[in-house]
């Protein structure tokens, strides 16, 4: 796709998909062959969860004694925009282990009122300030997840995360190992 079509469809400057190429390119991402762009999605993957390994890290550990699905379903309820992220949400995309520690996104000037509403209890949850407007996010069923991409992505940037991100890769996109 050219350039100039790909920042109409994105709805983001040119300049901006020129800056990504340049650096997909530098990191040997995005390759030009003779029958076209290749994407080397293992070290797209790589790439994504390097960049946000700086940015995610929790502003807030909070306490509930609801599961995730509950949890999201409250927030909805109470009109907080928010998504289950990393290993909540890939347990919401495809089963994987029990956990009783919960990752979520809000906007910034959501901890508090989440705070506010969520049942005393021995779950812990981990708030990260992320704008859910701006993620690619999907429904699950009853709960609000980022979408199956971003939540490998983020599962490969989390700690605990590389066995979660394997089994979402083979399970739910149906990626064959690289």
């Amino acid at each position: 796709m050219r350039p100039g079509r790909l920042a109409g469809e994105l709805e983001v400057p040119l300049s901006t998909v020129n800056e990504w190429t340049r650096q997909l390119r530098f990191q040997r991402v995005l390759t030009s062959t003779p029958s076209g762009e290749f994407v080397d999605r293992p070290r797209l993957l790589q790439f994504y969860a390097s960049t946000r390994v700086a940015r995610l890290y929790p502003t807030a550990t909070l306490r509930t004694r609801l599961r995730p699905s509950g949890l999201s379903q409250l927030l909805r309820r109470e009109s907080i925009d928010h998504s289950l992220a990393m290993l909540a949400a890939a347990n919401e995309w495809a089963f994987f282990e029990p956990r009783r520690r919960i990752e979520l996104y809000v906007s910034r000037g959501d901890t508090r009122r989440v705070r506010e509403v969520l049942p005393p209890g021995d779950n812990e949850v981990d708030v990260f300030w992320e704008n859910p407007a701006e993620l690619p996010i999907e429904r699950r069923g009853p709960a609000v997840v980022t979408s199956a991409f971003l939540t490998i992505v983020d599962c490969r940037a989390h700690p605990e995360g590389g066995a979660h991100a394997h089994f979402l890769e083979q399970n739910v996109m149906g990626w064959s190992a690289d």
